[in-house]
């Protein structure tokens, strides 16, 4: 294949290529500030919160904190 690509008098150059961080979609680090993956995910969570009271139900990676858990 070399030979059929190979064309006299031009200069060829050797380069290269790296990846780096390559994970799968299932190791996926979701990026914070962008929207929400499923809207009528959050517009359930939100008429939860609305009828129930503020952090009623929140998302798993939420912290925990006093402000949200009934003491």
């Amino acid at each position: 294949m070399a030979d059929a690509l190979f064309r006299p008098g031009v200069a060829y150059y050797k380069i290269g290529g790296g990846m780096l961080d390559l994970i799968s979609d299932r190791q996926r680090q979701p990026d914070l500030f962008a929207a929400p993956e499923n809207p009528a995910l959050m517009l359930a969570l939100d008429k939860l919160n609305d009828k129930y009271g503020r952090d009623a139900i929140f998302l798993a990676d939420q912290a925990i904190t006093a402000c949200n858990v009934a003491l």
